[in-house]
């Protein structure tokens, strides 16, 4: 026992050659979970059109399609895919909106994209990820520098442990989204920034210009950072403040060069007067009516476009040249949108489904994240965090001025976050925050000399690597003590805390080991079409899972192949009047609502009614209300109904009268009828 207050010192070492020996020992570790996750997951929700719109950006050298995110990351992951091959189909979708003056759909492209290569499209995917996994792994020795450098090279290897076993950092470090390369260029901002600080050199100076701009090619939400890099300089050198004032806007406008140039310069200097804006902060209602051929028919943001206007177009300021790339400005627009709510025909803001703890609305709750950060961060993490608190108030050690820097980095991101913002969809939106919060805890294992507070923390360390190694490689379902564990998550937290579409190949598995040959009725919440199983080498036969009622489902997408069409031609030949009747007395509804019409095609594609016998897979966003699209045997798209009361359909939550046979990666719940 008289060794063990030396335990994490050796463990966590001050020396800096066994520090780094300890770190690239970490990042092995990080690498080969990472690497083993991205193989066994499905490409997520988001994924589907990030990979194929950075292959068009290098293509076509137009940033157009989904500039809804900046374009570093899809940029970067495009590479190893384009080595290898693989290829996007520029005849369909692409080539029909360019034709009629709208923009190019990221999904209609992705999916096209999944047909084209769909013998290899789980390699192409796991080739894309490898950009996302070396990020990762430079976040880990960057969040190691940061504690080096604020608490001591002891709390080095501590801060790198906590990103090596963060479940969520490994949930989403090997994707191909923002995420965590967002997080990963907070923490070398906010290192730029004290380097400055603490030198005032020039070079350093730029360096800080170009992760600020690096970092904007990387995701909206770092516009923060503008403002996190004032707040760092005092913490790192308060007599840096009045050249802070004098330079800063230097790194500014390095910045503002680097977005420029990943962009490729496109439409840089448009008139700020001519842009085709959608959100309420840069638009205001028209006075007019659009001019003729203004808004394309079938123009996917007709509804806003008719009604509001770029507020700057009658202004002096709408001459000015804007010295930021087209599409830039474009993306922040819609992420501004989409916070602010999406105007719909009816004069009310409508804005994503979101759900806390069984609660499913369309607009969040300020305090989302915190519940959020509760329920997903591992106990030892919680731990570590409360053990700094005490430690601060109980003062029993000196805390320098630094030393509560990222204290007030986190703060900063997840009070923004919270307040600003009104997208509640997941953890990951404050996944910068979490390695300053890193930091404070790591700096912990640096605190007390006892040796009971030192078992206390080592517990904690160990705690988050069990807790991993328990969750592997199901990652984006974990959920702590608190919640329950994964089992229990989806009672408080639904969409990409969870299910993300991320699990159909580890279905597959199941069913081939489990019931081989045996059809099973499924609701699959995700963007990749379970018919491109087959040719990945799968052999599952499904069919869409029941709904509670044919009017709590509306097929939205026939496909282009599907025997459906010619159903529909003959019905339609046979049921004319019928369904000329129904149109009239339901003006602006679809055809697809008719109630005998939806009956029949139900009928036409063998869908059983609920609760007959047999087995059924049933995605858990599903269970919980959430609506999303999802496709039938023969790839036809549907989607939760929309009632005439502006009620969504609930065409799922039923199987939660019945236990769960499996549970595939806490994320796909299997359920056996008999």
């Amino acid at each position: 026992m008289t060794r063990f207050p030396r335990l994490l010192d050796v463990v966590f070492p001050e020396d800096p050659r066994r520090v780094r020996l300890f770190l690239a020992v970490l990042v092995l570790l990080h690498a080969a979970l990472l690497l083993h996750t991205a193989w066994r997951k499905t490409a997520t929700v988001d994924e589907v059109a990030h990979l194929p719109a950075g292959i068009t950006y290098w293509q076509t050298g137009t940033f157009a399609v989904y500039h809804h995110n900046p374009p570093l990351v899809k940029l970067l992951a495009a590479l190893p895919v384009l080595a290898a091959g693989g290829t996007v189909d520029y005849s369909k979708s692409w080539a029909r909106s360019r034709e009629r003056g709208l923009p190019v759909s990221q999904w209609n492209l992705g999916w096209e994209f999944m047909y084209a290569n769909a013998p290899r499209y789980r390699t192409l995917y796991f080739l894309g990820r490898l950009v996302p996994i070396t990020l990762s792994c430079i976040g880990l020795l960057l969040v190691g520098a940061l504690a080096w450098r604020i608490a001591g090279p002891r709390a080095a290897v501590p801060a790198a442990w906590l990103w090596c076993f963060s479940p969520n950092v490994l949930a989403h470090g090997c994707l191909i989204t923002t995420d965590v390369p967002a997080a990963v260029m907070a923490v070398a901002t906010v290192l730029g920034a004290i380097r400055w600080a603490e030198t005032g050199r020039w070079r350093h100076l730029v360096w800080l210009g170009v992760l600020l701009g690096l970092a904007q090619l990387t995701k909206f939400s770092l516009l923060l950072l503008f403002l996190v890099v004032p707040v760092v300089i005092p913490f790192a050198n308060p007599s840096a403040l009045w050249r802070s004032v004098r330079q800063f806007p230097i790194a500014c406008l390095v910045a503002v060069a680097v977005i420029n140039a990943g962009y490729f310069f496109e439409g840089t200097g448009k008139r700020l007067g001519d842009f085709t804006f959608l959100s309420d902060l840069l638009t205001v209602p028209r006075v007019t009516a659009p001019a003729a051929g203004e808004v394309p028919p079938g123009h996917p943001w007709a509804f806003v476009l008719e009604t509001r206007v770029n507020r700057f177009r009658e202004t002096i300021l709408g001459a000015l040249p804007v010295p930021l790339p087209e599409h830039y400005l474009l993306g922040f627009d819609e992420q501004r949108l989409e916070a602010e709510g999406i105007p719909g025909p009816d004069g009310r803001l409508h804005g994503y489904p979101v759900y806390l703890c069984g609660e499913l609305r369309d607009h969040g709750w300020w305090y989302y994240y915190l519940v959020a950060l509760g329920l997903k961060l591992p106990l030892g993490s919680l731990g570590l965090l409360l053990g700094w608190c005490v430690a601060v108030a109980m003062a029993r050690t000196t805390f320098d001025r630094l030393q509560f820097l990222p204290l007030c980095v986190a703060a900063l991101f997840l009070g923004i976050m919270s307040l600003a913002t009104d997208i509640n969809l997941g953890l990951r939106y404050v996944l910068p925050a979490v390695p300053f919060l890193f930091v404070l805890m790591a700096s912990v294992a640096t605190v007390s000399s006892r040796l009971p507070l030192r078992a206390l923390v080592a517990l904690a360390f160990v705690w988050n690597a069990l807790a991993v190694a328990r969750i592997h490689p199901h990652y984006l379902a974990y959920f702590n003590e608190l919640a329950g564990g994964a089992t229990q998550g989806h009672r408080y937290l639904i969409d990409s805390n969870i299910d993300w579409g991320q699990d159909l190949y580890e279905l597959a598995e199941w069913l081939e080991q489990n019931r081989p040959g045996q059809p099973v009725g499924l609701a699959y919440f995700g963007n990749v079409d379970p018919a491109i199983l087959k040719e990945l080498g799968f052999h599952i036969s499904y069919y869409l899972a029941p709904p509670r009622t044919p009017e709590d489902l509306q097929l939205v997408v026939v496909a282009p192949d599907s025997p459906l069409r010619s159903f529909l031609l003959q019905w339609a030949t046979q049921n004319g009047a019928e369904l000329s009747r129904w149109q009239e007395e339901n003006p602006g509804r679809s055809p697809f609502d008719m109630p005998s019409l939806k009956r029949a095609i139900l009928k036409e594609l063998a869908v059983p009614e609920p609760a007959t016998p047999g087995l059924y897979a049933v995605s858990v966003n599903f269970l919980r209300r959430l609506p999303f699209r999802l496709r039938d045997q023969q790839s036809n798209i549907w989607d939760f109904a929309r009632h005439p009361d502006g009620t969504r359909g609930d065409p799922y939550s039923y199987f939660l009268e019945h236990e769960p046979i499996a549970r595939i990666g806490y994320s796909i719940y299997v359920f056996e009828i008999r």
